[in-house]
């Protein structure tokens, strides 16, 4: 059986590791949401220039 204090140098090793790797996806769950937030806009500009272009082609035949 391993003495208390090396288990509690491995848990705190272990603890360190786990901290580390919680901060590693909280930056990739920010970056993944700027990109989420970035993509997002991409597609409300998107339906905006399609809803533009209907209501163009809508009004064609009226001009005529």
């Amino acid at each position: 059986m391993k003495p208390t204090s090396e288990l509690l140098k491995e848990s705190q090793e272990q603890l360190s590791q786990t901290e580390l790797a919680i901060k590693d996806l909280e930056k990739m769950l920010g970056l993944m949401n700027k990109r989420f937030d970035e993509l997002n806009g991409m597609m409300i500009g998107l339906g905006q220039a399609l809803n533009s272009e209907e209501r163009k082609r809508d009004d064609y035949p009226k001009r005529e």
